[in-house]
């Protein structure tokens, strides 16, 4: 496969040992030669060259999750009736509730200051 990708062994060895990345295109020679390795064993194997891009450190990940207004989403959403989202909504308020309550419990005690002399 290294042949058909036209990579030298000696480049092969190399990427094991160093921390330091492949070239663009040799990352994309690597994945149409592993394609066509898979297709020609008969193989149900696809390496998308993208993938193979972002594995190398060429292009970054996908963006992280980002936080839902599950409130909102409740209230925004016609497949429930006014009583589901009101009682969805009182089970959110009781998860905040225990969650404001155990963070108050982790938070050590603040003293008052000594009275003056």
């Amino acid at each position: 496969m290294l042949n058909e990708a036209q990579v030298r062994p000696a480049t092969f060895s190399q990427w094991q040992t160093t921390t330091r990345a492949p070239q663009p295109r040799l990352v994309n020679a690597l994945a149409d030669a592993i394609n066509r390795a898979a297709k020609a064993a008969g193989r149900d194997l696809y390496l998308d060259p993208e993938e193979a891009r972002r594995l190398a450190g060429f292009v970054p990940g996908p963006p992280p999750v980002t936080a839902v207004d599950v409130r909102r989403v409740i209230q925004q959403n016609e497949n429930f009736t006014k009583s589901q989202k009101d009682a969805l909504l009182q089970i959110i308020d009781g998860f905040e509730a225990q969650n404001t309550q155990a963070a108050e419990q982790q938070q050590p005690e603040r003293s008052s200051p000594p009275p003056p002399d």
